[in-house]
C-alpha cells in the first residue's frame, strides 16, 4: 500500500559505509517490518527537510523483493536449518546447516519430497564450512536436479520440512559476437 513501511531522515540513520563523496546507507528487512515471505514492491520516495517530496525513485519500473523465511528448528541446543532461497547446483552451496555444535556421529534423515527411503547421514560426514563453522548438506549430495523439491530433515526424532527450489547456471557463448549470456533455470 501506499503507507511508508519506513520513514527516517538521514540525520537519524549511522552510515554504514562512507568513501570520499558518498554515505552509504542500509535499510534491512527487519527496519521495513517485513515478517512473512513474498513478493514486496519497493518505491523510493525522497522528500527535502520541510518535507516536499524531491522525487521518486523508478516510479515507472519499480523494484521487486522477494523475501525467503528460512526454516529451523533447535534440538537439544543444535540448530539445523533449510535455506529456501533459490539455491544454485554445482556451486557446493548450503541446501541443508547443521550447528557445528552437534555431535559428529548423530545421524541426519533428509527425505526428498516424501519418500520413504531418506538419505541418512552422519554429521561427520557432511561437508563443513570453515568461515561459518557449520555442517552442511548441499544439492548435489542429495543427488538432487534443477526444481522445486519438498524437504524434510529428520534429527533425534524431530521433523523440519521446507519447499526449496534447486536452479541451474546455464552460460550460453554466442562465438559470432564474443558475446557471453549467463542466466538460470
Amino acid at each position: 500500500d501506499e503507507t511508508p513501511a519506513y520513514n527516517k531522515t538521514l540525520s537519524e540513520l549511522t552510515p554504514d559505509d562512507t568513501d570520499d563523496t558518498f554515505k552509504y546507507y542500509v535499510v534491512t528487512i527487519k527496519d521495513l517490518n517485513i515478517t512473512k515471505e513474498g513478493k514486496y514492491t519497493l518505491r523510493y520516495y525522497f522528500y527535502d527537510e520541510t518535507g516536499a517530496l524531491l522525487y521518486v525513485y523508478d516510479i515507472e519500473d519499480p523494484e521487486i523483493l522477494t523475501v525467503y523465511m528460512p526454516q529451523n528448528m533447535t534440538i537439544d541446543g543444535v540448530t539445523i536449518e533449510i535455506n529456501t532461497i533459490p539455491t544454485t547446483l554445482y556451486n557446493n552451496e548450503s541446501l541443508v546447516t547443521i550447528d557445528s555444535s552437534a555431535n559428529r556421529t548423530d545421524n541426519v534423515s533428509v527425505y526428498v519430497d516424501g519418500n520413504k527411503i531418506s538419505n541418512i547421514t552422519t554429521i561427520g560426514d557432511c561437508e563443513y564450512d570453515e568461515d561459518a563453522g557449520n555442517y552442511f548438506i548441499s544439492p548435489e549430495k542429495l543427488g538432487l536436479r534443477a526444481g522445486e523439491y519438498n524437504l524434510t530433515v529428520s534429527y533425534k526424532g524431530k521433523n523440519l520440512t521446507a519447499k526449496v527450489n534447486i536452479t541451474f547456471d546455464l552460460t550460453i557463448e554466442l562465438p559470432d559476437d564474443d558475446k557471453i549470456i549467463y542466466t538460470t533455470f
